[in-house]
């Protein structure tokens, strides 16, 4: 007999809720220290606000980005730098 692989991909299988709040809520909470923000949503992304966290990263890293660069600007700009 061979072994049957399932890909469960819409939570049908699983019960993905009971997952998430057994195994995922208390990981994320003691490995990055996170706190629930949402309780009633879904999934982790929703539950954690985790968009507004990768928002404030990425925000935070193209200012240091751009900060660290040189700029090339236009002669336009630099034209009404001089004035």
């Amino acid at each position: 007999m061979h072994p049957i692989i399932v890909f469960d991909i819409d939570g049908t299988l699983t019960d993905f809720r009971s997952f998430i709040r057994t195994i995922g809520i208390p990981y994320f909470e003691m490995k990055y220290y996170l706190k629930v923000k949402n309780p009633d949503a879904l999934e982790l992304e929703d539950i954690f606000e985790l968009d507004s966290i990768f928002f404030k990263r990425r925000k935070e890293a193209n200012a240091k980005r751009l900060l660290d660069k040189p700029q090339i600007c236009s002669i336009f700009s630099i034209r009404q730098i001089q004035k």
